[in-house]
Formats: C-alpha cells, structure tokens, sequence
C-alpha cells in the first residue's frame, strides 16, 4: 500500500512538472511576438535617428570608397602653409564620406506606403539580423537614383512586420522611397507570387522600377510575394 502511494505522488509530481513546463512554453510562445515586436521598434527608433544625423545616406554597402592618399609638396612655406590647409580641407571631406559609407543593418532610407500605413526605415542587407530591424535593401540590386531594380525584402508576421498587408496593394497605388534627401515616387504595376527560391524578381533591368518581395502567405515561407512598382516622379527635399 505504501508502495502504491509513493508512485502515486511521484506520478502526480511528474504531472505537475509536465503541466508547469507546457504552461511556461505556451507563456512563452505568447510573449515572443511581443518581443520581436518590441525589438524592432527599439531598432527603427535607432535608426530613425541615425538618418536625422545625415544629410545624405551611403549608398556604397559593398565595401569602404578607396579614398586618396594625400601628399603635401614641400616647395616653400607659404605654398606649403596654403597646401597644408587644403589638405586638410580634403581630410575633412573624406572622413565625412567614409563615414556616410555603409555598413550591414546600417540605416539605408525610408519606405512609406499610405495604403497599409507603412512608414519604416529601410536597412541595408537582408541577412535575418538585419532584417529583424526592418525592411532589407539587397545589395545586388539598384539603388533609387540609378536606373534599374532597386529590390527591398520584409517579414509579414514578426519583428515589425512591415510587409504584413503587401497583399492588399493593388495596380496603381503610391509607395514613395525616402533616400539621398530625395523622394522616389513610384506606381504598383503588379502584385503576384512565385516559388520560395525564385529570386528572378530581383535581377537588374534596364529601367527603373521597385520591388518588394516577402514571404507568402502571412507565417509561412510556402511562395514569396512580390510587389513590382515603376518609378514615376522624384522630388527634390533639400
């Protein structure tokens, strides 16, 4: 009998331990939206403030600029006194350049798209820790000012998920990008789906246009959805 009680207790504390341990899991399961979510607005308040402290952005991700190397000419004091002051000058200008060179996860622009309430900083890369941030920039591709396909990938469920309501675009409405202290106008021409593994959407063209891509549907990674817009007006903010 005393047998019978011992494993009768021991059964109901391994219950309990069961129990409490899928009650922490479920816990936790309905916290981690609210962490990514959290975590993401932390970043884009980051990087929000990074871009105020630029009056341009970088748009050289794929490495340092190769920066002159400066000499001085030894010719005379005062044409020494006069290069040495120019030479400065163009310390400065550099230093000022390399420091508008881009990094990973660095802040890139701003995206904004009215019609789903959008408005988030775009970072530059696409790797998960960058865009756990916000919308990626892929290197790969154009950049707003040149002509080809400037493309921008984006969660749909967590971290942000700034792309959540992309299904909802439809032909003719407004994504405006916010770069170089520019604002690119461009125009929905299609929204459509492919295969997971097709990143043929965002190879260069040889004119202008947008696209957004992010996982389709809303928590899965079955397609990827695709926004491609034409570039139609841009505005100068200086």
């Amino acid at each position: 009998m005393q047998k019978n009680r011992s494993k009768e207790r021991k059964n109901k504390l391994i219950l309990k331990v069961i129990s409490r341990l899928f009650f922490g899991m479920g816990v936790m399961l309905l916290l981690y939206p609210l962490f990514t979510f959290l975590y993401s607005s932390y970043e884009q308040h980051r990087l929000e403030e990074e871009l105020t402290q630029k009056l341009t952005f970088g748009d050289n991700y794929q490495g340092k600029k190769n920066y002159p190397i400066i000499k001085l000419p030894v010719n005379n004091k005062d044409r020494e006194k006069e290069n040495g002051k120019q030479d400065n000058e163009q310390k400065n200008k550099v230093k000022k350049q390399m420091s508008q060179a881009l990094e990973p996860g660095d802040a890139w622009g701003i995206i904004e798209i009215t019609k789903i309430g959008l408005s988030a900083v775009v970072v530059s890369g696409t790797q998960p820790s960058q865009l756990k941030k916000g919308p990626g920039w892929y290197p790969a591709s154009s950049l707003p000012d040149k002509t080809g396909n400037v493309a921008i990938a984006g969660h749909r469920s967590t971290y942000g998920a700034w792309f959540r309501h992309l299904d909802q675009l439809k032909k003719g409405d407004q994504i405006f990008l916010f770069y170089k202290n520019k604002r690119f106008n461009y125009q929905v021409e299609n929204v459509f789906s492919v295969e997971k593994d097709d990143f043929s959407v965002i190879k260069p063209t040889n004119y202008p246009v947008l696209t957004l891509t992010a996982c389709h549907p809303a928590g899965s990674a079955r397609e990827r959805l695709v926004v491609r817009a034409k570039k139609e007006e841009i505005q100068d903010l200086n």
